[in-house]
């Protein structure tokens, strides 16, 4: 191998191990408020209070699923890179609804209702 080829190799198995190493920080908290336009809460952790937490995973993504807490809920929430600045909200516990992001809906076994109508029965 050359140089170049060993510092790269180097670098890249520097990197991989650094990056095994990262840890994830989950603390849990509860939801103050939602914001269903930007897809944001804030979360009270103690006395410190942690506003515009995303909701999304990837803040500028067209997710597929998006969980709008209940206020109140009790949530975990994690810390992109170990960046306290960084805060999202892993999971929750109460889902005022769901948001769905697809082209298509497929569920079995389940009756599916859109404004209280039984949309499985509308079809039939």
């Amino acid at each position: 191998m050359s140089k170049d080829n060993d510092l790269q190799l180097g670098a890249a198995l520097d990197g991989l191990i650094r990056a095994s190493k990262r840890g994830c920080i989950i603390i849990d908290g509860t939801i103050t408020s939602v914001d269903e336009i930007k897809y944001t809460c804030s979360v009270l952790v103690g006395k410190s209070t942690f506003n515009s937490v995303p909701l999304r995973v990837l803040i500028n993504s067209q997710s597929s699923v998006c969980e709008i807490p209940e206020i109140n809920s009790i949530c975990l929430m994690t810390f992109r890179d170990g960046n306290i600045q960084c805060p999202q909200i892993f999971s929750i516990d109460k889902c005022k609804k769901i948001l769905l992001t697809c082209n298509d809906i497929e569920m079995k076994g389940t009756v599916i209702k859109l404004n209280g109508l039984n949309i499985a029965a509308m079809v039939n």
